[in-house]
């Protein structure tokens, strides 16, 4: 029972996702470990996981100024589709008016958007798995920048409701497929930190946006958050189409650390230097890394490829899976326990974002606030703050806290070590939606809404992160999948929300209603404890279901 997770009977401990990325890994696991390449610097003593092959067009092998580069331009786009949900929340009152039609009106645009991202996804997810990620974003970037432009000119309430639900669709794959890039491009390690940049540009846009919103729409016009909107995608697609090559690549099993040790105790009679033969690559007696120029699955090593073929819009078939099949996947994985966790504890703390977005006005709009919609859109500044604070601490710190926990487990890597950092996760968040709640309804000073608001959000990124990162360590495979019906979760509950969420507020008063959501979402928190305890037996449930395994 390694530092409290159950120990698995049925594999013999190997398990996809528990993998020795430590130099520390007992004699048992030595041959997941010997002449395997390792990281540099401070790093030195990690076993890179997955192993990078020895062909220069291994995503795993990018220069590190193309993949931070790549990063930070999907990074930017997570920006923007923070922003189009959420920017025009402080203004809902301005646009009901100009188009004669209610305020639930406007936030069931709101709900549909994020209905139109849930199952898109399904679409987007399917795609990216059979042609590639690249083509997926690239197109999805041009229909983000179209239906800008269409909503910033739109002229009837027919036209801006279909602008925004149409949007998802663009939005769709940069909220679910953007953390399993991640995993293509980056080590175990190195995951949940870009995990956190990526969080944080969707959490910053989503609270900013709707700052910055607030004063677009009093100043200038609604019509202008649809405007820089648009720019911002005029720049940031041409920058993906030149500097974000295709990430999906097929390296060969033996490169598969963090998948292959369940495969390993498939071969039940073969021990010794005959498995051994069987997971490494060639390597030199005492040698450190596989051996750099011999072969790429049995051919020569390629030569690199130009900047004119990386930025070929599609290089290809990726998977040879029936296309209706794929789309189906997902629907399989929402029922693995990590997923269904997920549920409980992620979707629904986004939901309650969607919640406060659309009553965002509501609240603030009325006595003792009585704000104007630039004010009103100032509410979200406490959730940015965090959103940055918690962005910036939350990765490293979940890294720092899995290599450690790794460290003191002999150097073999539990996927379950990441999740500590829901503990003080768990505190933020009820405390936030609680504290709002008591001081909404006893009419406090803004600067205390503020606040609370705030602490939820950095509730949510702690939780988030750990979220992300236990999905794509247990399952990596099939993360992008996993994150679809993640999403679907969160944008079903959403909508609902929209639709009854005033009438709501104004029957039961914000202290009932916060009361409520942060009573639900400790209840999902608290199963992170079962998760941590038995979560190694449900990875290797899973394993070994053929009916769950092969989707």
């Amino acid at each position: 029972m390694p530092l409290g997770v159950l120990e698995d009977t049925k594999l013999g401990g190997k398990v996809p996702g528990t993998v020795a990325i430590n130099e520390l890994a007992s004699t048992a696991q030595t041959f997941f470990t010997v002449g395997k390449k390792t990281g540099k610097g401070r790093h030195a003593n990690i076993v890179l996981a997955p192993q990078p092959s020895n062909d220069p067009n291994d995503p795993l092998n990018w220069p590190r100024w193309r993949k931070e580069l790549a990063m930070y331009i999907l990074t930017g786009i997570t920006v923007v589709i923070g922003c189009v949900w959420i920017m025009l929340s402080p203004g809902q009152g301005v646009i009901a008016e100009e188009f004669d039609v209610s305020l639930t009106e406007v936030s069931k645009s709101t709900g549909a958007h994020i209905l139109v991202i849930g199952f898109s996804s399904f679409f987007t997810s399917a795609s990216a798995t059979k042609f590639g990620k690249r083509p997926v974003f690239i197109v999805c970037a041009i229909i983000l920048l179209i239906t800008n432009i269409w909503g910033a000119f739109a002229k009837s309430w027919a036209s801006l409701f279909a602008a925004r639900a149409i949007m998802g669709v663009g939005v769709a794959p940069f909220e679910t497929i953007v953390t399993a890039w991640v995993a293509d491009v980056f080590f175990v390690h190195e995951r949940a930190t870009r995990n956190s940049i990526w969080n944080m540009a969707l959490s910053c846009g989503s609270s900013l946006g709707a700052v910055v919103g607030g004063y677009i729409i009093q100043y200038m016009s609604w019509r202008w958050t649809f405007g820089f909107c648009a720019i911002s995608m005029g720049v940031l697609t041409p920058a993906l189409i030149l500097f974000v090559p295709e990430s999906v690549y097929e390296r060969g099993v033996e490169f598969e650390t963090d998948l292959v040790a369940a495969a390993a105790s498939e071969q039940g009679s073969e021990t010794g230097d005959k498995l051994k033969e069987k997971v490494e690559p060639d390597v030199t007696e005492g040698a450190t890394s596989t051996s750099p120029s011999t072969s790429v699955h049995g051919q020569p090593v390629p030569e690199p490829k130009t900047f004119g073929q990386l930025i070929t819009p599609c290089d290809g078939i990726k998977s040879r899976d029936n296309f209706f099949k794929l789309l189906l996947r997902p629907v399989k994985m929402g029922i693995y326990p990590s997923v269904i966790w997920a549920y409980l504890t992620y979707s629904c703390a986004v939901t309650w974002l969607a919640l406060f977005g659309v009553t965002q006005a509501q609240i603030f709009s009325q006595a003792p606030y009585n704000f104007s919609a630039g004010a009103i859109g100032l509410t979200s500044l406490g959730g940015c703050i965090t959103a940055i604070l918690g962005s910036l601490t939350a990765g490293p710190l979940c890294d720092w806290i899995a290599l450690k926990m790794a460290a003191w487990n002999n150097g073999i890597y539990e996927p379950e070590f990441r999740l500590p950092l829901i503990i003080p996760g768990t505190v933020f968040t009820i405390t936030g939606l609680w504290g709002f709640g008591l001081a909404v309804d006893a009419k406090t000073p803004w600067p205390v809404p503020v606040v609370l608001n705030g602490i939820n959000f950095l509730g949510l990124i702690w939780t988030a992160i750990p979220v992300y990162g236990y999905i794509i360590d247990s399952h990596r495979q099939h993360a992008a999948h996993a994150f679809v019906m993640v999403n679907l979760v969160k944008a079903v509950a959403s909508y609902v929300l929209t639709f009854h969420a005033n009438t709501w507020y104004e029957q039961q008063g914000p202290k009932n209603m916060f009361f409520t959501v942060g009573g639900v979402q400790l209840f999902g928190q608290l199963t992170t404890i079962v998760v941590y305890i038995f979560g190694k037996r449900m990875r290797s449930f899973v394993e070994r279901k053929q009916w769950l395994k092969n989707i």
